[in-house]
């Protein structure tokens, strides 16, 4: 309910506690609890709206900048007021900080802790430590859901440090279409930090946007420039650097002969790089390895 009562206000769909009230009186919901306890819950929200600064009140309720970016990126307000905070400790070189903001909300479906799981948690969590957007609670039963949390955040940072997902299956006992299901989750919400970094923390943005794409692609970060290519992903970016190719202008100068040549490249890749390069003029002079200007013929 934070984020329909936040989407009414932002839309000016409801402007006071009545108008937002008559709203739910229509709904399904209406006619499962009672209408005080309703018009509680209501009242409730629009105040830790109000506390979070999300929403404003003089003669109506309005929403805040804060309100209209959050319900634009259609995450629960308090998925917001997390990453929010955490935004505000960030530092550069903390990014695990924030995969840790994104796995530790609402919108993010943790994984489960096994007894197997305890030891490397706390292991993990002494080499990050300099890194956590989010201290551990002192309370035992919120410090599991907290190592939860940063199961969830260990299990993205390797998906973005291009470990296999069947090492990853393993490792953390999910199927990879819970892989796939929580990496597409963390790509929305690193997004949604990204956005939200520029209200409270521009020197966070360019660490979101590059995780953004990290996580898009399941890659470490030095493929963040081959990446941009459009039929490049996880295994051509890498197989691409590993044979020294390693961004924009090492592609323009390698012969598409050479392209073509490297694993899971192949001809059509190779001529869509060299398109998207602006080098398919077959008359075109490209730079090859060994430093002699040389003519690429497309066929």
């Amino acid at each position: 309910m934070r984020s329909h009562v936040l989407a009414l206000i932002a839309t000016k769909d409801a402007n006071s506690l009545d108008e937002l009230n008559g709203f739910f009186q229509k709904t399904f919901l209406a006619h499962q609890v009672d209408a005080h306890y309703l018009r509680d819950i209501i009242e409730g929200i629009v105040g830790f709206l109000k506390d979070e600064e999300m929403v404003s009140e003089e003669d109506r309720l309005a929403a805040t900048p804060f309100g209209r970016r959050v319900s634009d990126l259609y995450i629960d307000p308090l998925s917001a007021v997390i990453i929010r905070d955490a935004l505000k400790r960030y530092e550069p070189g903390k990014q695990f900080g924030l995969v840790q903001a994104a796995c530790s909300v609402p919108d993010m479906p943790i994984l489960y802790l096994r007894q197997s799981d305890y030891e490397w948690i706390e292991l993990y969590l002494d080499e990050v430590k300099d890194q956590l957007l989010i201290d551990p609670p002192e309370d035992l039963e919120q410090y599991e859901l907290f190592l939860s949390k940063v199961k969830t955040a260990k299990m993205v940072t390797d998906w973005m440090s291009e470990v296999h997902e069947n090492e990853m299956s393993s490792f953390f006992g999910i199927g990879p279409g819970d892989i796939r299901n929580k990496v597409e989750l963390a790509e929305w919400l690193l997004h949604s930090s990204a956005r939200l970094s520029e209200l409270f923390n521009r020197e966070a943005t360019m660490e979101c946007v590059d995780a953004v794409t990290r996580v898009r692609y399941g890659i470490r970060s030095e493929l963040l420039e081959l990446v941009k290519l459009r039929g490049l992903g996880r295994v051509r970016a890498r197989a691409l650097y590993s044979r020294g190719i390693k961004g924009l202008e090492d592609l323009r100068n390698t012969s598409y002969d050479r392209l073509k040549q490297i694993p899971t490249i192949g001809e059509s890749v190779a001529r869509s790089i060299k398109d998207q390069l602006g080098q398919t003029d077959p008359t075109m002079p490209i730079t090859s390895e060994d430093g002699q200007r040389s003519l690429v013929e497309f066929r």
